[in-house]
């Protein structure tokens, strides 16, 4: 049985990178306003690095 992700032409890194981003894009809401944790220049950082991971797994991947 061929997975969602690589049977729609995905490599196992494009995955990753996403997963990773999507993650963050979940966890930095929810340590900010239901756990109450302070704005920290990490948060920021953190999601610099994953743009440009994405950027740069997905540069020259072809179009789905």
């Amino acid at each position: 049985m061929i997975r969602a992700g690589l049977g729609a032409g995905l490599s196992l890194a494009q995955l990753k990178i996403m997963q990773e981003a999507m993650a963050l894009f979940v966890f930095v809401p929810f340590a900010l306003f239901y756990m109450n944790e302070p704005l920290k220049l990490g948060y920021f950082w953190a999601a610099v690095w994953l743009v440009g991971a994405v950027y740069f797994i997905f540069q020259g991947a072809r179009p789905l």
